[in-house]
């Protein structure tokens, strides 16, 4: 791994490395209500991809509001769809974990904090923080990378933290 190289390799276990190629498993859709009247708030829909679609045999289910299997189980909902809470998508275990291993694909989530940082006096920007995580899974083990960097108006300013091991 190295974050100045810009090169996001990861070793696995078996020796092969990361990325071979990536998908995103959903799409997320986002209808901001602010900027359209005919809605009083802003929408948002998670859909799977349509290879999720294609190798898991998803089809919509509008009784049941989601994606259910050729067996009528529910396989990719929003479980906070029609409530206040914030939206988010779920998948099955078992169907997610048996597409990866057929398809021969590993889950990682790159997770990003932003704090930007103003002056509260004069309301002068100067600049963000940002935090960072790779993570993945081996061999049913949560494994990862941190690093964090800082940025003064402008990425010439930026400074990268050390890339440190999340176990």
């Amino acid at each position: 791994w190295d974050v100045n190289e810009k090169s996001f390799y990861i070793p696995r276990s078996d020796g092969n490395l990361f990325p071979r190629s990536i998908h995103y498993p959903m799409y997320h859709y986002f209808w901001e209500g602010e900027y359209d009247k005919s809605i009083e708030e802003s929408v948002s829909i998670d859909i799977p991809s349509p290879l999720l679609l294609e190798k898991l045999d998803l089809k919509f289910n509008r009784k049941m509001h989601g994606y259910t299997s050729k067996n009528g189980e529910m396989v990719f909902f929003n479980p906070a769809l029609g409530t206040k809470k914030n939206p988010c998508s779920v998948i099955q275990v078992n169907h997610i974990k048996s597409f990866l291993a057929k398809n021969d694909y590993n889950l990682l989530w790159l997770i990003r904090t932003t704090k930007q940082l103003v002056n509260s006096r004069s309301e002068k920007y100067l600049g963000e923080s940002s935090d960072f995580q790779l993570c993945w899974l081996d061999n049913d083990k949560l494994k990862g990378k941190r690093w964090s960097m800082f940025t003064e108006i402008g990425p010439k300013h930026s400074v990268l933290n050390s890339v440190n091991d999340i176990n």
